[in-house]
């Protein structure tokens, strides 16, 4: 074992060739602890505590290991590599002794950690080898931002709602059919006006009512802008989808036209898009394109706070603000907002009962007195719609701007309510080449139109 161990062969060497491997011997027989030994025997009495001790050689550090010295072999504080060494964690107890210490190296309670030079290289060794805890997530170094929010135009934004995104390509026996866009004839708005006809029944959707002839079956078609909404179709035969804040009954359900059965305004309906193109002079002027057939195959979804923030641009939104708050907006569009904003009060007095020989739970001496509390509670009731439509009224004329804004940003438990968009979802179905030649053919018979 001695042999093989070169401190404790140089540490015998010093004390004596007849001393132990396992311990120096005084001559008078005492054995001195490891710790007060000596490395020359020809140091004084006076021992230096561990933590004071300083190698006289660089190399001599660098290749000593604590695993490379015998149990009581001598000890030398050198650069020890520890992994996952905190400066924390570093012990400041001193080795205890009984002998006799100098009072000017005797460690105090209050010492706490010394900072030696081998104990920084610790620390330095320590700070560069411990791993981050915890590791960095791969999806915090690679996307910081989700893609949702990255680019919100439609002319450069890849991001789609899910439920459009799943959605499959038109077959290419469809898209063949549409021609390249320098080779697309675009539509005025007046021609699209004046000869499908209609009136806006809803955003973005025209409604010709019967009795009024149109060349379109279902009597719906779209005209929208990407300015006002940034998800729409990027180019035809793709799909897309429209924010809208509320919706209008559907035509069909509507008791003032009579309509055929299985008559359907959310299938297969036409859509022009309002996009910059070329005029004859080559200046940049704003048309329709027809960009192909749409179905709503899906419900509406409601944007949350987070899809308001991150997926409505500002200009959007103030679009909106400036659309509700208008003293020219549609009565039905009004009465959304009363409703929303300040909804009737819920009915909630008696209702009336069945008396028991009827099969109900209301004896039958007590069906009168029941019966004349459901017509106190109803009139009651009636009073308070009164009240409340006055009221309601007055306060929906007074919405403006700012209000629809600062209800864009409400939280949902807010009061008043919080205001969302609702995405209205286009899948493409179609594009008709017979029916978009036969625009052409008849817009061609206007040069006005041109």
């Amino acid at each position: 074992m001695a042999d093989n161990n070169p401190s404790a062969a140089h540490l015998n060497r010093a004390a004596g060739a007849s001393a132990p491997t396992n311990g120096t011997q005084k001559p008078n027989g005492a054995i001195v602890p490891p710790h007060l030994r000596s490395q020359k025997a020809s140091s004084t009495t006076s021992s230096i505590p561990p933590h004071r001790r300083v190698k006289p050689s660089s190399s001599s550090v660098a290749t000593q290991h604590p695993h490379h010295t015998s149990a009581n072999g001598s000890v030398s504080f050198g650069r020890v590599d520890w992994p996952g060494t905190d400066r924390r964690s570093v012990s400041a107890k001193r080795p205890e002794t009984k002998a006799s210490v100098s009072p000017a190296n005797n460690p105090l309670v209050t010492d706490g950690n010394v900072d030696t030079p081998e104990t920084n290289l610790i620390f330095q060794k320590a700070a560069v080898a411990r791993p981050p805890t915890p590791p960095l997530s791969p999806r915090t170094t690679e996307a910081h931002v989700s893609s949702a929010v990255q680019h919100l135009s439609i002319a450069d934004s890849p991001w789609k709602p899910q439920p459009i995104a799943d959605l499959a390509d038109l077959p290419p026996a469809i898209t063949s059919k549409i021609p390249p866009p320098k080779n697309t004839t675009s539509f005025s708005g007046d021609f699209l006006r004046n000869h499908l006809c209609g009136a806006v029944w809803g955003p973005g959707l025209n409604f010709v009512p019967p009795p009024q002839t149109s060349i379109l079956p279902d009597r719906v078609y779209y005209t929208v802008d990407p300015t006002h909404d940034p998800h729409l179709p990027r180019a035809p035969g793709q799909h897309g989808a429209k924010l809208v804040p509320f919706f209008n009954v559907n035509p069909e359900d509507s008791p003032d036209f009579d309509l055929p059965d299985g008559y359907d305004s959310t299938s297969n309906v036409p859509m022009f898009v309002l996009r910059v193109v070329p005029g004859p002079d080559g200046r940049p002027r704003k048309r329709y394109v027809y960009y192909g057939h749409y179905t709503q195959s899906r419900w509406s979804d409601k944007l949350d706070h987070d899809r308001m923030e991150q997926c409505v641009p500002a200009g959007v939104r103030e679009y909106w603000a400036e659309e509700l708050s208008a003293s020219g907006r549609p009565a039905w569009v009004t009465d959304e907002l009363k409703k929303h904003f300040f909804p009737a009060p819920a009915y909630r007095g008696a209702l009336p009962a069945v008396a028991e020989d009827e099969g109900g739970s209301v004896a039958d001496g007590d069906m009168t007195a029941r019966e004349e509390k459901v017509l106190r509670d109803v009139k009651r009731y009636v009073e308070a719609l009164r009240v409340w439509r006055k009221d309601a009224d007055m306060k929906t004329n007074l919405i403006k701007k700012d209000f629809i804004l600062t209800a864009f940003h409400q939280a949902d438990a807010d009061e008043p309510k919080a205001l969302r968009l609702w995405w209205e979802y286009l899948e493409c179905v179609d594009w008709c080449a017979d029916f978009y030649g036969t625009l052409v053919t008849l817009q061609s018979r206007y040069p006005s139109y041109a």
